[in-house]
């Protein structure tokens, strides 16, 4: 569930919090584990990562106090917690919870296999599957990611096709099809596809043979996005994570990807801030703020800030840094730019350059 498509890989922003980047990379790399028991020595980490040992041993320690991994002497595994992260996305989506019964229904009425897709970047990822296990068993799960251009779902989102057909595209013997499912803004939520195998039928005649059980069940999909959500529910607060500077920020950037689910499929900077315990969004950076005119105490005039002029005073990075590779985080501080990407010492200390 933590893979991520090629499409969607930048470098990362002025602003990224390194261990948090670190200890998820050491989950997509436990994630692919060619051994499919999600379990790695901790030196076969350090080597797929490219991090120094010390540092995979103390993002293994982070994640195995939080549940998402567990240790055994030298090996490292997956746990069930980490569930709770792809499973607060699938909430969030509405797709599978909303639309999945009506795909069950289908593959019951076709005795096929019946799939829904989302775009991720150019590519397309599975969100639910309901799976009819026939001469060609079918490998994939959900969370997997299938290119844009190989497979009926890629279809309908890379080139806007109305009925995409998916002949032996994704394997030998594998044939789908699949089309879109729109929004009541008229965006493609998702794909629906069905998938059979060419021991039961040809690809267009997989076509004519679902098109009208497909078309019913897409038009019922529509008709339910169509109806207005629930009012969500203020999301519970959690408990502020304790610890030294790179486990807390590992701790509070997964805490965010839980925060949302189906009542909460978007938040607010501020709401994400209340449902984590983390400091909420600072104003914005004083070159956005409007300049007025004040008169101080004195009599003369001044231009800055709309702030009392006994109470003003020129703003200071509080920006934290590593005393081992002391750059500040912020682009606008004087001491220089960029984040601290080397290995953090772990004591951190207040920046506060005055902020010109």
């Amino acid at each position: 569930m933590l893979e991520v498509s090629s499409a969607s890989v930048t470098p990362p922003p002025a602003e990224a919090v390194a261990p948090l980047m670190r200890g998820l990379d050491v989950l997509r790399i436990l994630t692919d584990a060619e051994n499919g028991a999600g379990t790695l020595a901790l030196a076969e980490l350090a080597r797929a990562t490219g991090l120094a040992r010390s540092t995979v041993d103390r993002i293994c320690a982070t994640l195995a106090h939080l549940g998402y991994v567990r240790l055994d002497g030298r090996d490292a595994s997956l746990a069930p917690p980490l569930m709770a992260v792809a499973n607060a996305c699938l909430d969030a989506l509405r797709v599978p919870g909303l639309l999945g019964p009506l795909a069950d229904r289908l593959a019951d009425a076709l005795d096929e296999s019946v799939s829904l897709a989302v775009p991720d970047g150019d590519d397309i990822r599975f969100v639910h599957q309901v799976l009819r296990r026939r001469a060609l068993s079918i490998s994939f799960r959900v969370g997997d990611l299938l290119p844009g251009e190989g497979s009926a779902p890629g279809l309908v989102f890379r080139r806007g096709l109305p009925w995409a057909v998916d002949d032996q595209l994704v394997e030998r013997g594998l044939i789908a099809v699949a089309v879109p499912v729109h929004g009541p803004d008229g965006a493609v939520v998702c794909a629906v596809s069905v998938v059979s195998h060419t021991s039961r039928h040809s690809a267009q005649g997989l076509g004519e043979a679902v098109r009208e059980p497909l078309e019913a069940c897409v038009r019922e999909m529509e008709r339910l996005l169509a109806q207005p959500a629930a009012a969500p529910r203020e999301p519970a607060p959690a408990a502020s994570p304790a610890g030294d500077a790179p486990v807390v920020s590992l701790a509070r950037g997964l805490s965010v990807l839980t925060a949302f689910d189906a009542a909460h499929p978007s938040l607010s900077l501020s709401r994400i801030a209340d449902a984590t315990a983390l400091p909420a969004p600072r104003p914005a950076a004083r070159s956005s703020r409007t300049s007025t005119s004040a008169t101080s105490p004195t009599g003369t005039a001044r231009t800055g800030s709309p702030r009392a002029s006994s109470a003003w005073a020129a703003p200071r990075c509080r920006v934290r840094r590593c005393r081992a590779s002391p750059r500040p985080i912020s682009p606008r501080c004087p001491n220089g730019s960029g984040s601290p990407w080397g290995s953090p010492c772990g004591t951190w200390t207040p920046c506060a350059a005055p902020l010109g």
